[in-house]
């Protein structure tokens, strides 16, 4: 109606896009000190819900690619935040899948959860008309300015481990050898012994048939 001489169009499909990198540091388990820095890649679904939320949208944001300049820095704090209260080991170190889901599923919850007493969903709503669909991460890796030094730490321990493993491997043989030493004195010992009691015995047998002999014959 007049004086509205123009349509503004929002779209209210399905978005998403790949949140920046985000750097975090995680916690040490046994003393909460902080303890590794980490690189986070997630992906972020949202949408604007209704008629509501898309006049919100357009008087407060304008345009998706605002959206998502809008979104990125507010979702990466919120990273930030949750991946600081948690040790290294609960995010990187899990090996069964089941364990792995579940874990995925605990942390996107946690970042969907209430932060200063609302959810972020309910805040990027009320703000910006944009409903917060989904949040997950996708890949944990260490920060590049780390990764030389990463790889140095990765080199010593495995040249350590070699030192480790010939270290063993010297320790065995030698013990082999000193085995192998004294069975072979132990057996060369019992042979000679043997040899002994043979000889003896035939000794005696020749000087028993000596004496038989004489005994019977003495010319």
């Amino acid at each position: 109606p007049w004086p509205i001489d123009g349509v503004r169009r929002v779209d209210r499909r399905l978005q998403a896009f790949d949140l920046p990198p985000v750097e975090a540091l995680t916690r040490d388990a046994a003393d909460g000190r902080v303890d590794k820095s980490l690189t986070v890649d997630a992906v972020v679904t949202w949408r604007v819900p209704d008629a509501v939320a898309a006049d919100t949208f357009v008087r407060a944001v304008g345009s998706p690619e605002q959206a998502k300049r809008l979104l990125a820095p507010r979702i990466a704090g919120r990273l930030a935040t949750v991946l600081g209260r948690r040790p290294l080991d609960a995010l990187v170190s899990v090996a069964d899948p089941a364990a792995v889901d579940a874990r995925a599923a605990a942390l996107r919850a946690e970042l969907l959860a209430d932060d200063a007493g609302q959810p972020l969903a309910d805040q990027l709503l009320a703000e910006y008309g944009v409903e917060l669909v989904d949040l997950r991460v996708r890949r944990f890796g260490y920060p590049e300015a780390v990764r030389a030094g990463i790889a140095d730490r990765i080199r010593s321990e495995r040249a350590r481990k070699t030192a480790e493993y010939d270290a063993e491997g010297r320790r065995r043989a030698a013990d082999i050898l000193s085995r192998a030493d004294q069975e072979a004195k132990t057996v060369e010992a019992e042979a000679k012994a043997a040899a002994v009691r043979v000889v003896g015995q035939a000794e005696a047998d020749a000087d028993r048939l000596r004496a038989e002999a004489f005994a019977q014959d003495r010319e």
